[in-house]
């Protein structure tokens, strides 16, 4: 496995560049959601914060394909869609950030069921973009590769004086609110891609 990046918890600036265990404390992730609304996913250890997979300066990943995985599982207490999506940026009310990837919404269902979404990354600090293109699965639903959400580019202005160079943050969406709602996110890292 090459270089791995896991989230580490809020307030702190140290980069878990091959370190499996540095973010261990904060998955699995596990939020009630009962609510029909999207919500960011928080931290475990901080409810204050959400889960954040920050990229640090560098260059890692700089002109490198990199994979943002995100997997773990849906729990519905009533029959319920469920969409979840990557996102760029760093708030919880998640209007100020940018929709990357998207699992649409998987199919209706009342119980457990595990999901995957895949985003694969380039990003350049010389022309300041990101792109790539995304896949998931869950439920049966399977999303093709396809490009990322919205127009590129995508993001712009990214350079690697700003540290950390990119910040990716989760949100889960419920077709149906109900108390029993819940999404575990049992991974969430980047990894460089093998060529």
């Amino acid at each position: 496995m090459g270089i791995q990046i896991r989230p580490t918890r809020s307030g702190t600036e140290q980069n878990t560049l091959n370190v499996a265990a540095s973010g261990a404390a904060l998955l699995p992730a596990s939020q009630v959601v009962a609510a029909g609304t999207e919500v960011a996913i928080l931290e475990p250890s901080n409810a204050s914060y959400p889960l954040t997979l920050k990229i640090p300066s560098g260059g890692p990943f700089e002109q490198r394909p990199f994979e943002v995985v995100v997997s773990g599982y849906i729990s519905t207490g009533a029959s319920s869609t469920a969409t979840v999506n990557l996102y760029s940026g760093t708030s919880t009310t998640l209007s100020g950030d940018t929709v990357l990837a998207s699992t649409g919404a998987m199919t209706a269902k009342s119980g457990k069921y595990p999901f995957m979404l895949r985003a694969r990354l380039v990003y350049d600090s010389v022309s300041g973009l990101l792109d790539g293109l995304q896949d998931s699965v869950g439920n049966g639903a399977k999303l093709a590769p396809l490009a990322l959400a919205g127009s590129p580019p995508l993001l712009s202005a990214i350079s690697n004086t700003n540290d950390p160079v990119l910040s990716f943050l989760l949100s889960v969406t419920f077709g149906t609110g109900n108390a029993a709602n819940k999404i575990v996110i049992q991974e969430f890292c980047a990894t460089a891609v093998d060529n």
